[in-house]
């Protein structure tokens, strides 16, 4: 999961604008105990609407906003981040006024929007009189509002065990561990509701792959090895880092922790990687960010969209 800037609602084309007024309005006046008409409300709206859905695809840049899945528009969802359907699922906190509002519809795979991971549940930040989590704000995280790199954190390193590398535990998603209390509530429900640990064909080892391949180029680059000079039947490193870096790239939350936190275990590699490593914690982003683009220019403009300081 990675933080993405929302635009405000003033700035969405006039026409999406009215529609969702329209359909908000009507919304307010249905019975949150009237499943039909909430369904109906919803599916009448989506039978004719291309804009919110070509705007949301847009904003998250093609990727689930939750598991960072890259997505096919046909194939993704539109997602409410609180419920539209008061349920037992999220302990009839459910709330259909909230069905049209711009600031709770996000981009979703399909899986994180079905019945095994987020669908209609959601628990909330609030106990009520029975210690149920019922009342409140939604207690997952919302990638609009807040920076999932202040929650949660990537175990990058590779145990290489007689040439295997331990796929258990490498790239899973664990909190923080300098959270207070509701915060670390937050950070635990969320990687439990979303299961970003237990999807392991579909997350994990596609997290692995990608710190993987950026370990490795980052490394090569640090032996010297020439970033435009391409290899017979291959592209360039400037070339794999730019695809790998871009915006529309899936899995950046655990790469853009690997740049913002270089950390090398038994041997580190030589050159200018080895000293940052040295002195990455102290000096923080523009350390690794300036011996990148002196590299590769053209990541400037691939990585500033996404990779900043932390802010918290």
């Amino acid at each position: 999961m990675i933080h993405v800037p929302r635009c405000q609602f003033q700035q969405l084309e006039r026409r999406l604008q009215r529609r969702l007024s329209k359909y908000g309005f009507i919304a307010q006046h249905i019975d949150p105990k009237n499943k039909e008409a909430i369904e109906c409300s919803w599916k009448k709206f989506r039978k004719k609407d291309h804009l919110l859905c070509d705007k949301l695809y847009q904003m998250f840049h093609t990727r689930c906003a939750y598991c960072e899945s890259e997505t096919e528009q046909e194939s993704g969802a539109i997602d409410h981040f609180w419920p539209k359907s008061p349920n037992s699922q999220n302990y009839q906190h459910g709330d259909p006024a909230k069905m049209f509002e711009w600031e709770n519809l996000v981009w979703s795979c399909t899986i994180c929007n079905g019945f095994s991971c987020k669908g209609s549940r959601m628990h909330w930040d609030i106990l009520d009189h029975r210690h149920q989590p019922a009342l409140g704000n939604p207690l997952l995280l919302n990638p609009c509002v807040e920076d999932p790199i202040c929650y949660l954190e990537y175990d990058l390193e590779e145990i290489d065990t007689q040439g295997v590398l331990n796929h258990v535990s490498f790239c899973s998603v664990a909190p923080r561990d300098d959270l207070i209390d509701a915060d670390l509530e937050k950070a635990r429900y969320t990687i439990h509701l979303l299961r970003l640990n237990k999807r392991v064909n579909t997350l994990l080892h596609r997290r692995q792959d990608k710190i993987s391949h950026l370990r490795r180029w980052i490394n090569d680059l640090s032996r010297g090895v020439p970033a435009n000079v391409q290899p017979p039947g291959g592209l360039t490193i400037a070339q794999y880092l730019t695809n790998f870096l871009s915006i529309q790239s899936p899995f950046l939350a655990p790469a853009r922790q690997m740049l913002l936190d270089i950390h090398w275990s038994d041997n580190p590699p030589p050159g200018w990687a080895r000293d940052l490593a040295v002195e990455w914690r102290k000096q923080g982003y523009q350390k690794i960010y300036d011996p990148l683009i002196q590299c590769i220019p053209s990541l400037a403009n691939v990585m500033q969209d996404w990779c900043i300081p932390i802010s918290r």
